[in-house]
């Protein structure tokens, strides 16, 4: 029992990674592979973001990373799903704007046959 936890907490910090650098490479296919078909975002303004508009945001061409960080995580883990807390830092451009941020977000995986996938995360600014 203790090594399929291990294991599966593994396999979450290693889809948290994948996901920071499918980030930093911009790797629309890594992207679009982690992201449920039922994704949903919701901003740091309320805003409720569905999965394709997530995607089109990727796909513009206009987004650039100078900086894609995720640190200080906690995972939970509940069988087939896994709630992740952590801190993002985001430095880059998109659509001509520089942003650059600091966050605490919390992403929502879930275990499917293509390994675990993101179905809701949420973010709050860090000042």
């Amino acid at each position: 029992m203790q090594d399929s936890l291990s294991q599966s907490l593994d396999e979450v910090l290693a889809a948290e990674r994948d996901w920071t650098r499918a980030h930093l490479e911009l790797d629309i296919a890594m992207i679009e592979h982690m992201l449920a078909p039922e994704y949903i975002q919701v901003s740091d303004t309320g805003r409720v973001i569905y999965r394709e508009e997530a995607l089109a945001s990727y796909r513009s061409g206009q987004r650039h990373w100078d900086i894609a960080q995720s640190d200080e995580l906690e995972v939970h883990l509940y069988e087939e799903t896994a709630i992740v807390i952590g801190r993002w830092i985001g430095r880059g451009e998109n659509q001509g704007q520089r942003f650059d941020y600091t966050t605490r977000f919390s992403s929502v995986y879930v275990r499917r046959e293509k390994g675990w996938q993101i179905v809701l995360d949420h973010s709050t600014p860090l000042a």
